[in-house]
């Protein structure tokens, strides 16, 4: 994962986003997490939820955006059923272990989303609630964390 150097600014959302998680006592979910160690059962557990927990949706949503690389085209919520369309797949672990991060840099309304969708205000994501909601989810929680944290040090808040 790159490392943050830049100092915090208020025109700059990932360090804030990193240290949220790091306050919370995730510094170690914070490592981009290679999900070699997510199992069969685990990913079943996910792809067989029809109502899954608020804490276990919105971690899988963001897993979902970083995968297709798309900005929702309205403000509602990301549907469940785009989500698991995208994890059911054959290839998700692959796509989801082989991200080219060259292509998120492209994506900074992406990027600007996801952070203040899932990581800022008072409904961010936290590693607690996520670890209550579900352990099958934690290693997805700390890939997405480092992925955004690793890029946005340049991203401005105000996008496009």
């Amino acid at each position: 994962m790159a490392t943050l150097s830049a100092t915090p600014r208020d025109d700059i959302i990932a360090p804030q986003v990193f240290t949220a998680v790091q306050r919370a006592g995730g510094a170690e979910d914070a490592e981009l997490h290679p999900l070699r160690d997510i199992t069969t059962h685990e990913m079943e557990e996910v792809r067989q939820l029809k109502h899954p927990p608020r804490e276990v949706a919105r971690v899988m949503e963001t897993v979902h955006l970083v995968i297709s690389g798309q900005v929702p085209s309205s403000t509602a919520a990301v549907e469940w059923s785009d989500v698991l369309r995208t994890v059911i797949r054959v290839d998700f672990l692959k796509r989801a272990r082989n991200i080219e991060l060259e292509n998120l840099v492209e994506q900074p309304r992406l990027i600007d989303y996801i952070c203040r969708r899932y990581f800022t205000g008072e409904d961010a994501l936290v590693p607690e609630r996520v670890r209550w909601a579900s352990r099958a989810v934690v290693a997805f929680f700390g890939w997405t964390v480092a992925i955004v944290a690793g890029l946005l040090p340049s991203f401005p808040v105000k996008v496009g």
